[in-house]
C-alpha cells in the first residue's frame, strides 16, 4: 500500500483489495493510518458480509474455530464503488475474480485474476515447445492488465520490456483454469456459457 496508494490518488485510480479477510475493518483502519502517514485524506470503503444464514448448517460449521466466512460476488464491491466513491476498497473473502468483475466483466476478472499466472507463471514445461518459458523470463514476470471497452471486448496485455510471456496460448490456460466445465463457468456472480 506504501508504494500503490501514492500512484493511485494521484492518477484517481480506486484500489479494489481482498486484503481484509476476516476483518476488514482492522484492514481499513491500517490503510487510513498508512494514508495519514503519507499526508493523504482518503476515502477507504468496506465491502464485506454483514450476516450469514445459518439455517440446517449448524453441523458443519461446528468445528470452525473463531466464526465462519464464505465467499461473496461482486455485488458488494459495485455497491461501495457506486455509493461512497473510494480511493480504495477493502473487501472480505470474495471470489478472485469478483476483484474484477466489479470493475470490469467476469472474463477479464477471470483472466486476471491469478495476476502473473497469465504471464506464463505455470508456463515452464521443459521440452514442450507450445508451453515453454525461459528462466530468466519467469524470474521476472509482469502483471498484467486489461482495458475493457465499453461493448465487452477485453484486451489483455502487460508493461512494455517487462518480462514473462503474454500470448494466446497462456490465455488460453488461464481461462481454463479452476473451471470444472469450460461451457458452463459457475461463479458467485454469473454463470458464462458457450
Amino acid at each position: 500500500m506504501l508504494l500503490l496508494l501514492p500512484l493511485a490518488v494521484e492518477r484517481g485510480v480506486c484500489i479494489i483489495t481482498n486484503m481484509g479477510a476476516t476483518n476488514p475493518f482492522g484492514a481499513q483502519e491500517k490503510v487510513l493510518g498508512i494514508a495519514s502517514k503519507l499526508g493523504f485524506s482518503i476515502t477507504v470503503g468496506v465491502a464485506h458480509q454483514y450476516a450469514i444464514d445459518i439455517a440446517g448448517l449448524e453441523q458443519h460449521l461446528r468445528n470452525v474455530g473463531g466464526g465462519s466466512s464464505m465467499y461473496l460476488g461482486a455485488a458488494t464491491i459495485v455497491r461501495c464503488l457506486e455509493k461512497y466513491k473510494p480511493n480504495v476498497i477493502i473487501t472480505s473473502r470474495v471470489v478472485d475474480a469478483s476483484l474484477f468483475l466489479a470493475p470490469m466483466g467476469s472474463l477479464a476478472g477471470h483472466l486476471l485474476e491469478c495476476g502473473c499466472q497469465l504471464t506464463g507463471g505455470y508456463f515452464m514445461h521443459p521440452g514442450d515447445k507450445h508451453r515453454e518459458i525461459s528462466l530468466p523470463d519467469l524470474l521476472d514476470l509482469s502483471l498484467p492488465f486489461a482495458e475493457v471497452s465499453s461493448d465487452g471486448k477485453v484486451c489483455v496485455a502487460k508493461a512494455d520490456g517487462s518480462g514473462g510471456l503474454l500470448n494466446f496460448s497462456t490465455c488460453a490456460e488461464q481461462l481454463l483454469y479452476e473451471v470444472g466445465d469450460p461451457g458452463a463457468y459457475v461463479t458467485p456472480d454469473v454463470l458464462i456459457k458457450q
